[in-house]
């Protein structure tokens, strides 16, 4: 049966169960989620010997990552666009390990369309292979007026954020000059979904030590082709199944009592026991968790992401002639086609996510009309959502948060909040998974899981 059909059919029918429920004789991992961070660790399992039981309260999989068919605008759409860069080595060996490479459009060389909206500027960066930036003597492959030197600016946040003790360091404190608003402002929301006035300097020089300071071959843009759900979530739950993975969606987790060293999930449905030797991966939010867990030492502040995507009467090409915009001086920040769906994300966007969706959809496309030159009177159908805590405010503060130990040696948490060294993307939520798996089967100590 095809990964599609095979995950439709899981979420038709979802899997229930009795009360109380003990899973056969072998030593079970639960893990509740069936987010990436969830489905990266059931993956890593897989080869274990272990019996796997995913539960998720939903009736489908992949959480911030879904996929959707929404009546609205009467396409398949992804909760949110994530574009995925080769510097993201997990993501990409998750693509390789799931032989979906071909649901990908990989730009290569990699290059990033920027449009400035206030006068219509427009420019290309594109990086050169290799780590010496050459590039950037090039002045057609750079931001337009800039200079050379104006770049130099980020040594500097690489020396104090990622090398120096000097902490408290905010992306604005560390990056100014003409390039803040053209370059530093859109990468630091794009990359920590916090503005440069708090976001954490340290984590931006990680963000692109890794990426832009490694050359072309680091920064590739990877975007999916036909939505994140047929790329990265149904080829992940077909293999798990066929593994012989157990897959119970409408499973809402309410609460965990410890007796011993056993615990009880108190599901919707229904209570599972667990055994001596099982173990339980909590592949949840931090709001959820501290729900679940009261007195949890978890983060509390996040920041809202945007996505408003519109059906158009006939496909578009984008200034620059990609399938992505990086736009500056607009509501709209990044624009993505995808045949005849226009998808504009926007981050940092905890101020605008108050306002109601048809002013959101109305002013978003205002900006969309002005890029494409076409008539802005009538709104095309449209469908805006709305993710208010779509990751945690990446500040200073976070920088030395650790990991929260679980009070059990056979529980663990997973998550994208839980890597402190890196965003909230789909790179940190697949190697957390990873982490949580490693941690199930001793290879790692509690310190390196911490880490």
């Amino acid at each position: 049966m095809p990964c599609r059909a095979l995950a439709e059919q899981s979420l038709i029918r979802p899997a229930c169960f009795r009360h109380p429920l003990r899973i056969g004789l072998a030593m079970t991992v639960h893990i509740i989620g069936a987010g990436l961070a969830g489905l990266a660790c059931a993956m890593a399992l897989t080869q274990s010997g272990k019996q796997l039981v995913i539960y998720e309260m939903s009736r489908n999989a992949g959480g911030r990552c879904r996929s959707f068919y929404d009546s609205n605008i009467e396409r398949h759409i992804d909760n949110g666009t994530h574009l995925i860069l080769s510097a993201n080595t997990r993501a990409v060996q998750w693509i390789k390990s799931l032989n979906c490479h071909d649901s990908y459009t990989v730009i290569a060389p990699a290059v990033f369309p920027f449009l400035d909206l206030t006068n219509g500027e427009q420019w290309t960066l594109q990086p050169n292979g290799g780590r010496l930036p050459w590039w950037l003597m090039c002045s057609e492959r750079r931001v337009p007026g800039s200079r050379l030197s104006d770049y130099l600016s980020v040594y500097r946040l690489w020396e104090w954020g990622a090398r120096s003790s000097r902490g408290g360091l905010t992306v604005a404190d560390s990056l100014t000059g003409p390039l803040m608003r053209r370059l530093w402002q859109p990468l630091t929301e794009a990359t920590l979904n916090t503005e440069p006035e708090v976001a954490s300097a340290a984590l931006f020089a990680r963000v692109i030590e890794k990426s832009f300071l490694r050359g072309e071959r680091a920064c590739r843009p990877y975007l999916a082709r036909h939505g994140l759900g047929a790329a990265l979530i149904e080829p992940a739950i077909c293999r798990m199944m066929k593994a012989g993975a157990v897959v119970r969606f409408g499973s809402r987790l309410r609460t965990v009592s410890v007796i011993g060293q056993t615990l009880q999930l108190f599901f919707d449905t229904g209570i599972v026991e667990t055994k001596k030797g099982d173990s339980v991966v909590l592949a949840l939010p931090p709001w959820s968790l501290a729900k679940i867990w009261p007195g949890l030492k978890v983060p509390k502040k996040f920041r809202a992401i945007i996505n408003v995507h519109y059906l158009l009467k006939r496909p578009v090409q984008l200034p620059g002639g990609g399938v992505f915009l990086a736009v500056i001086g607009g509501l709209a920040q990044w624009l993505f086609v995808r045949g005849d769906v226009l998808s504009v994300t926007i981050s940092a966007a905890n101020t605008l996510a108050t306002q109601s969706n048809a002013v959101i959809a109305r002013h978003v496309w205002a900006d969309c009309a002005a890029i494409l030159k076409i008539c802005m009177k009538k709104i095309p159908p449209s469908r805006v959502i709305k993710e208010k805590r779509a990751t945690l405010a990446h500040t200073p503060d976070e920088d030395n948060r650790t990991v929260p130990l679980p009070p059990l040696p056979s529980l663990v948490f997973a998550g994208d909040w839980t890597c402190h060294n890196l965003p909230n993307t789909i790179e940190s939520a697949i190697t957390s998974g990873v982490r949580a798996a490693a941690h199930v089967l001793g290879q790692i100590s509690d310190a390196q899981y911490q880490g």
